[in-house]
């Protein structure tokens, strides 16, 4: 069989609450279930000319660091986009974007004129309602150039460049990620699993009088069905915006958005 991750699902009904002196507790209830999904894999597969034999060694490290990091950027586009399904597509990728919570506006209508930090920090409170704390936003590199260009009221930069944060959560930005789209999450809700090891073959080619070198790793997203709360996808930028804007009390500058994260009354 397919090599797989396997991982606890389970659903816990509360039973709590008061009890008397020496009465029987109230009772839970509880289901846990083992889950299995199988690697997504992945490979690359180059031919190597035989009339390169002097320069083997050179070659061939070159070749499969190619491989590497063409299979590595896939891996990347695919958990973030990735069709993986249980019931149709078992074998690829579960892309983090499909399995999410679809970003609804918590505080609609009462952020003035909304800036892309805003939108975070919305993202980040829909996520907290849930139980989780947001700790990472996956954007692309035009939306980490703008959160890198906020500035509070007195001109200086607010984000902070040497620990890629803005505020709690960690950006990171990924040219697989489209330039109007965002994931903000909990990283404890979305695992992924790689296998250990490259699987690495060379195989003599004699009717090509080379070598064909192929190059495989699986990969995989684990993520609970209760914890798509704690992951939150904004499809548009632009649109979760509009869903934050209105004019409810003081419009809103960036810096009085980052009051909430920073603690800082100087943005105020």
């Amino acid at each position: 069989s397919a090599a797989s991750v396997a991982w606890l699902e389970g659903a816990y009904t509360s039973g709590a609450d008061y009890v008397a002196e020496l009465a029987t507790a109230p009772d839970a209830s509880a289901t846990v279930a083992e889950k299995r999904r199988a690697f997504g894999k992945i490979a690359d597969h180059i031919l190597l000319s035989s009339e390169l034999q002097n320069f083997i060694e050179e070659v061939y490290n070159w070749a499969t660091g190619e491989a590497v990091r063409k299979i590595d950027n896939k891996a990347d586009y695919e958990l973030f986009n990735g069709a993986g399904s249980d019931a149709t597509n078992p074998r690829k990728v579960y892309g983090i974007k499909a399995n999410s919570t679809a970003f609804s506006a918590l505080a609609a209508g009462s952020y003035g004129t909304p800036t892309t930090a805003d939108v975070l920090m919305d993202a980040i409170m829909q996520i907290a309602k849930e139980g989780y704390t947001a700790d990472l936003a996956i954007v692309s590199y035009a939306t980490l150039a703008e959160l890198r260009a906020i500035k509070d009221t007195t001109g200086n930069y607010i984000f902070d460049t040497v620990n890629n944060r803005l505020g709690q959560l960690r950006v990171v930005a990924s040219a697989n990620v489209g330039a109007a789209e965002a994931v903000v999450l909990d990283s404890n809700c979305a695992r992924v699993k790689r296998q250990p090891l490259y699987e690495l073959e060379i195989v003599r080619n004699a009717a090509k009088d080379g070598w064909d070198v192929y190059v495989r790793r699986g990969v995989q997203l684990v993520e609970k069905t209760a914890d798509k709360k704690g992951v939150i996808y904004i499809a548009s930028m632009s649109t979760a915006k509009t869903a934050l804007a209105g004019n409810a009390g003081e419009p809103q500058r960036a810096g009085k958005l980052l009051l909430f994260i920073f603690g800082k009354s100087s943005f105020v």
